[in-house]
């Protein structure tokens, strides 16, 4: 009959964290994605790594973003890339932001709220066009 006890209450013990809330403190995280030339980025990925894991944001059409579908991240420094997407178009973007090491941008998120984050990226100085997984497979 102890040993029942003892599971129950390490089972309790361990499933407390999940209903009390009291496991996520990630922080609200959101921003605007533009250009250079203040028009918004339209489309892409906004990631946000550290060395054991990364989180993305969709970039809506009007340049801004949720990370982590609204859910935040935890306090802590992060690498940010940024990744065009476009169907069948050239890429805008240009691609020094779609690696971490070469993008330049960090953002570090406090404990407390932060303001939106402000993203500003440079046009592709090249007409690099999307690369079609048919052609790369055909």
């Amino acid at each position: 009959m102890r040993t029942l006890k003892f599971y129950a209450f390490i089972s309790v013990c361990c499933l407390l964290p999940m209903f009390s809330g009291c496991g996520n403190n990630n922080i609200k995280t959101n921003g605007l994605i533009s250009f250079s030339d203040g028009s918004p980025v339209v489309t892409g990925i906004v990631r946000f790594e550290t060395p054991q894991t990364q989180y993305i944001a969709l970039v809506q059409s009007d340049g801004t973003f949720n990370v982590n579908m609204g859910k935040g991240l935890p306090p802590g420094q992060y690498r940010v890339s940024v990744i065009d997407v476009r169907e069948n178009e050239t890429l805008l973007i240009d691609e020094k932001y779609e690696n971490p090491d070469t993008s330049g941008l960090t953002f570090d998120v406090k404990p407390a709220a932060n303001e939106p984050l402000k993203i500003i990226v440079e046009r592709s100085k090249t007409n690099r066009p999307l690369i079609n997984m048919k052609q790369i497979t055909d």
